[in-house]
């Protein structure tokens, strides 16, 4: 299936399921937003009295950010079900941790860390070059380049997160072996898309309105969802056609 037609079929479904889809996402927001307002609350804080925040408020903001990352990639796992299977998913399944969770976490750190050594690579590899650049706009052009390519290398990687949802064992050796002939649309789905989607968020204008916070971060969400969709739907289609 061409990628044009998977990025359709994703847009189709959330909008068929968006209820749904924004369901599973509810407690990762709201964690979210508690997070966001706790922060405005804590920098007017601290403005107000000239003081740093103590210990006790920086252990609570990297608590509640870790509980709202386990909440987003539990969530995560049970988007990929839906996009592929039409599973739904209670509230209260959210909260329940199962083997299959656990594996999934196990290949987010594994993709993450992979990642991390890769994106150090290339911008040791690359870096040294910079000098040699004049000019903001070419500069932003190599910054560009170096992006696309963490990209390509990451989106045939990330092929495992679909795959760990569906309780699938799927190595990142093997993912990247099936993916070779799909690389193009997963680099375009999984890569490029998601770059293009951040810039755009990250150029909006910025406010300091709470409501405003909440209308972007649920902008984000929706875009989120709809990214997984893609890189689910794309999982399908070429498990569809390859045995492994």
């Amino acid at each position: 299936m061409e990628i044009e037609k998977i990025i359709i079929e994703a847009l189709k479904h959330f909008n068929q399921n968006k209820v749904l889809f924004l369901k599973i996402y509810l407690p990762s927001f709201l964690t979210l937003i508690a997070m966001v307002v706790g922060w405005y609350a804590f920098d007017i804080e601290v403005k107000i009295n000239q003081k740093p925040l103590n210990f006790g408020y920086l252990a609570l903001i990297i608590i509640s950010a870790l509980i709202c990352l386990a909440l987003f990639i539990k969530s995560t796992v049970h988007i990929h079900r839906a996009f592929i299977l039409n599973e739904g998913s209670t509230i209260k399944a959210l909260f329940k941790i199962t083997k299959r969770d656990l594996y999934f976490f196990k290949k987010v750190i594994l993709i993450s860390l992979i990642m991390l050594f890769v994106t150090f690579i290339v911008n040791s590899s690359l870096n040294r070059h910079l000098n040699e650049i004049e000019g903001v706009f070419l500069t932003q052009v190599f910054v560009l380049i170096k992006a696309l390519i963490i990209a390509y290398l990451g989106s045939r990687l990330a092929l495992v997160l679909p795959a760990a949802a569906l309780e699938h064992k799927l190595s990142f050796k093997k993912a990247w072996e099936i993916s070779g002939d799909y690389s193009a649309k997963i680099f375009l789905g999984v890569g490029v898309l998601p770059i293009m989607t951040n810039l755009i968020l990250s150029n909006l204008p910025s406010y300091t309105s709470l409501f405003y916070m909440f209308v972007v971060l649920l902008i984000t969400i929706v875009i989120t969802i709809i990214e997984i969709g893609i890189l689910s739907l794309l999982y399908k289609d070429i498990t569809d056609n390859n045995q492994y």
